[in-house]
């Protein structure tokens, strides 16, 4: 071996310790960076020289620098961060129900309801009195204002659930093309792992942007040959080497709320994730608050509905000389049964009564009805031809709108109604306490607020009747929902399931709080920067440094002198 092999042997030794101390300070100066993947170099010995009596080393170079990752490990923490965003979003929601829903400090709708009853408990003892009368329309009024109150947060969370779908569809689609973009820089750098090469910092930085992809969605992430990655969420394909597939939100609407359908932007499936926050905030908007809205609106229609089955019957303190329904037909010549009403009806009949007032003569018309032939036209010249004809100031007829009209042009030609057993009244909103058939349309009907008097106390019985109010009162503990609930009672059952629902959310959060924290110290135990190992390893690729510096000295000197002494 001559001297001059030497020199190369020394030259070898500083570049690969040279390389080794840089790794190191990679490593030290990435020792906050969030993510990053320590390295480490691998130093191995160059081939030897055979001097035929011996094998001589001829130096060190540097094998590879090793990225010190567990991909197992990765993928595991990347489905556990996954799985804390969702529950993490999941009490988010919950937690906004409950307080949509929190009647504890008083003002909510149990309170609104018991109000309510109590102030038609007051009536029912003195239905004449004009002051019980209307405090009764007072609570009423309060209680649907209450129901609408709750339907209204309900609607604004749930499109405050859209605007964040719609931002996560934003943020998906930068973080798929964020990716997309790395393989291609990675496949090219390691030319496409032909050579071996590792681009370890890219590699790192794709490992980054895959955390912050799962948080957002679930994923499963396969790496290829070259080394780019696909990445899948369920069946489809988001990221494929250099080419990646962006989302769209299409326009769509529920009802009153409008929202957006997330679909892949090139074929139009349906996207439907399981994990990630966007999980939570697509279930949230489609499945909890749609349902939430629903119970709601059972509710109020139950009472809508119950109530006004009876007051429809019943007669006030003065009887009536003209109604108009407060609800319409779609179709004023369909059958009633499929012209649109929001209450079922039945074939039956119901009875009108007329009153001629001078002389309190009563007769009573029975209204026959057909709901799957008879339109509500029909209805009115039914009610032409029979109370009509005996009292030709009394009419009916369907506004444009689709509303049954009744009229008595003579002032002295009153009418009620009794005996509905089909619930075309109630259904249509006929001499109705309340107007509306859900949660987001209930209030107290405008015509009772203009005349207290016309509330249906009794059924006609004179002063002092109070059969109606008793019958509507009666209505507070008929078990009228699923497991024989009150209006109270089911109603406190669904804060119950909520209050349940976050309890368990909040539970589930912090559970997963612990195993993402376990498998993240776990991560770190492997993969992270550990300032005190570094600071022993610099020490000893300085000392090696230093070791080639000297080595290569001490040739200079024997080169000097072999060349001085020719």
């Amino acid at each position: 071996m001559s001297l001059f092999s030497s020199l190369n042997l020394a030259r070898l030794a500083l570049g690969a310790h040279q390389t080794a101390i840089q790794t190191v300070g990679q490593n030290i100066a990435n020792a906050a960076t969030p993510g990053y993947a320590r390295q480490r170099v691998h130093l191995t010995p160059t081939p030897s020289d055979d001097l035929v009596y011996a094998r001589l080393g001829t130096g060190v170079n540097v094998s590879r620098i090793e990225r010190i990752v567990d991909q197992h490990l990765e993928a595991t923490l990347r489905g556990a961060r996954s799985d804390l965003a969702n529950l993490t979003e999941q009490n988010r929601i919950w937690s906004l129900t409950e307080s949509i829903f929190n009647d504890l400090e008083g003002g909510g709708l149990s309170e609104a309801l018991g109000e309510f009853f109590d102030a038609m408990q007051d009536l029912s003892v003195n239905p004449d009195d004009p002051t019980a009368r209307s405090l009764l329309l007072e609570q009423g009024s309060s209680l649907s204002s209450t129901f609408r109150f709750l339907d209204a947060r309900v609607r604004d969370l749930r499109i405050g659930l859209d605007e964040d779908v719609r931002g996560e569809v934003l943020e998906i689609n930068r973080l798929t093309a964020e990716l997309a973009s790395l393989n291609s820089a990675i496949i090219a750098a390691e030319d496409g792992g032909v050579h071996g090469q590792t681009a370890n910092d890219l590699r790192t930085q794709r490992d980054v942007v895959l955390g912050e992809l799962a948080e957002r969605i679930d994923i499963r992430v396969i790496e290829n040959s070259t080394g780019g990655v696909q990445v899948l969420t369920g069946s489809e394909m988001l990221v494929h080497d250099g080419i990646s597939r962006d989302l769209q939100v299409i326009a769509r609407a529920d009802g009153d709320i409008p929202y957006g359908e997330v679909r892949f932007a090139d074929d139009g499936t349906l996207l439907q994730p399981e994990g990630g926050r966007i999980a939570a905030l697509l279930a949230g908007r489609d499945a909890v608050l749609p349902d939430l809205r629903a119970q709601l609106d059972g509710i109020a229609s139950t009472l809508i509905r119950g109530f006004n089955a009876i007051h429809s019957g019943g007669e006030g303190l003065s009887r009536l000389t003209e109604v108009l329904s407060s609800n319409s037909v779609n179709d004023r010549e369909a059958p009633l049964i499929s012209a649109g009403l929001p209450f079922p009806v039945e074939s039956g009949s119901f009875v009108l009564q007329v009153v001629t007032e001078g002389n309190g003569a009563v007769e009573s018309f029975n209204i026959d009805l057909d709901v799957d032939s008879m339109s509500l036209v029909d209805i009115a010249e039914r009610i032409n031809e029979t109370a009509g004809v005996a009292h030709p100031g009394l009419s009916a007829v369907v506004t444009a709108d689709g509303r049954l009209e009744i009229q008595s042009s003579d002032p002295g030609v009153t009418f009620t109604f009794r005996d509905d057993d089909t619930g075309a009244l109630a259904a249509l909103g006929v001499n109705g306490l309340f107007t509306g058939s859900t949660a987001r349309d209930i209030d107290i009907s405008s015509v009772l607020l203009d005349d207290p008097g016309l509330l249906a106390a009794g059924f006609g019985g004179g002063a002092g009747d109070n059969g109606a109010i008793n019958a509507m009162l009666a209505l507070r503990d008929e078990g009228l929902f699923a497991a024989g609930n009150s209006f109270e009672g089911h109603y406190g059952a669904l804060v119950g399931e909520i209050g349940l629902n976050s309890a368990e959310a909040r539970e589930h959060l912090t559970n997963q709080v612990s195993i993402t924290t376990a498998i993240q110290n776990q991560r770190e135990s492997l993969s992270g920067v550990n300032i005190d190992e570094e600071a022993i390893s610099l020490v000893s690729y300085q000392r090696a440094y230093q070791g080639a510096a000297r080595f290569l000295n001490v040739v200079d000197r024997l080169l000097e002198t072999l060349i001085n002494s020719v």
